[in-house]
């Protein structure tokens, strides 16, 4: 079997346009992340050695990635033993695509160590198949924006289903880590007048990366018909909603089916200043929550 070959790399979370009635637009942000080591071993097999904060892992994502990462050694009738160590610094059910991190970023370290030499879009559609075999629920779009980086938008009906747009520049984001409760109910409850509406906000917001226009951008963001039915049940969106509009940010939303807060901030004065301002209100109403400043990850999964 050779000597032994290791990679270590980084698999960045995303944020997922779900809660705006996108499903096929996901986020690369450089944090939070998760670092995943692989090495082959003289034994056959996949193990995972290594995998931290198991007990949060409530929908069972480490079988998960071992069902992909065996279908990937099957594939080449590979008899490589494997030891993979997975250090989960995205917060389980956070709606950051923790699952999808894994997978990829298992995945694209097994093509290196095994000399698949499998380009991204070749990857993407092997965890999108094996996925769909192995009754996997997986975003293809936050699969997509880990291989790629940047902002992706996915239609499986196209000849090149992923594409990448623009990212604009200077953009920084506050990820509010609070794990809110969700209810999916909230998506199937939609008036056909209320989707028409929305769509003519991500009609605008799409628009907005093609041009640059970050006025569009922020107004297309800030009027979302499932934002209030989201905030519903979470007693202090609505007073860091006013807060942030207040501090003159972008946006303020829901990432997935509304886990997580992020906000949009157009340079890191604006940023500072808000999020100083958010903590004061979380200390003062006694509520627990922690900031995370990141920015939008271009290349997606990198190498150490």
């Amino acid at each position: 079997m050779g000597n032994s070959k290791g990679i270590k790399l980084f698999s960045p979370a995303t944020i997922s346009m779900l809660s705006y009635g996108l499903k096929d637009v996901s986020i690369a942000i450089e944090k939070p992340g998760n670092e995943i080591l692989v090495k082959t071993n003289s034994k056959t097999g996949i193990d995972i050695i290594t995998y931290s904060k198991e007990k949060e892992d409530k929908n069972n994502v480490k079988a998960s990635v071992r069902a992909i990462a065996e279908a990937f050694l099957s594939e080449f009738d590979s008899e490589e033993g494997v030891d993979i160590e997975i250090f989960n610094r995205i917060p389980f059910q956070a709606g950051l695509a923790e699952l999808e991190a894994n997978i990829t970023g298992v995945i694209s370290a097994l093509n290196d160590i095994l000399n698949a030499h499998f380009e991204n879009n070749h990857l993407f559609d092997f965890i999108i198949t094996k996925a769909d075999e192995l009754g996997i629920d997986i975003l293809a779009s936050a699969v997509a924006a880990n291989l790629f980086g940047g902002i992706i938008l996915y239609n499986k009906n196209l000849h090149h289903p992923i594409q990448k747009l623009y990212a604009p520049h200077g953009l920084n984001l506050t990820l509010i880590e609070k794990r809110n409760k969700i209810d999916k109910t909230i998506f199937e409850n939609i008036s056909s007048n209320e989707l028409f509406e929305q769509s003519k906000n991500n009609a605008g917001f799409i628009k907005s990366l093609f041009t640059t226009d970050h006025d569009l951008l922020s107004n297309s963001l800030k009027y979302n018909v499932f934002d209030e039915k989201i905030a519903s049940n979470i007693e202090w969106y609505n007073d860091v909603k006013q807060i942030s509009y207040d501090n003159e940010v972008y946006s303020i939303g829901f990432s997935h089916y509304g886990e997580t807060a992020f906000i949009i901030n157009p340079n890191t004065l604006i940023r500072d200043e808000n999020n100083k301002a958010i903590i004061e209100y979380f200390k003062n109403k006694n509520i627990k929550a922690k900031l995370i400043e990141t920015v939008i990850s271009l290349n997606g999964i990198f190498k150490y």
